[in-house]
């Protein structure tokens, strides 16, 4: 029996490389970030962390921003893979409620949101782990999240984490190469 590959722990250094490679330019944006970090789990799951981080004094500047990668993961199987994996990831970095979509784009988006995505499509991409169709993993939905909440009859009513948050949601499929078990 092959050993199990824990999928969401392979993202751990694809994230240790986004961020190497953007901590300085990100720095630039914004002195207090420390790095991207990393969470997975069930979206309560990652609620619950967040918030738990927010109670402590020395973890709360070290949130944003963030890549999370929700469970649970549907894995197919693939001929030659390991399997054929939909992933949901949530990039985050906190914002002000007061900001206007504009303003959410020159201060969260484009400064922020837009290159960490960028990157970490390209370090999935280098990693080796993943086969994917074409040259570059493309997700096959994308949502720019401004102020993210939930879905309401008029948009979003509310917000879903505790922050105020600006976010680029995405899945994507990809294919678990067998060698990296």
């Amino acid at each position: 029996m092959d050993k199990p590959i824990l999928i969401p722990r392979l993202f751990t250094k694809i994230v240790e490389r986004t961020s190497l490679k953007l901590v300085n330019s990100l720095r630039d944006v914004d002195e207090a970030i420390t790095g991207i970090h990393y969470i997975y789990g069930h979206p309560l799951e990652v609620l619950n962390t967040l918030m738990l981080m927010s109670g402590d004094a020395d973890l709360r500047f070290k949130k944003y921003p963030l890549i999370t990668l929700f469970l649970d993961i549907k894995e197919t199987s693939s001929p030659g893979f390991y399997s054929e994996a939909d992933l949901h990831f949530l990039i985050i970095t906190g914002t002000n409620p007061n900001y206007t979509a504009p303003q959410r784009e020159d201060f969260s988006f484009t400064p922020i949101l837009h290159p960490i995505y960028g990157e970490f499509i390209e370090q999935i991409r280098k990693s080796g782990l993943f086969s994917f169709e074409g040259s570059t993993p493309k997700p096959y939905e994308r949502f720019d999240r401004l102020f993210w909440g939930k879905e309401g009859l008029y948009g979003v009513e509310g917000n879903i984490f505790n922050d105020n948050i600006d976010a680029i949601e995405f899945k994507i499929r990809l294919k678990v190469k067998t060698q990296n078990c």
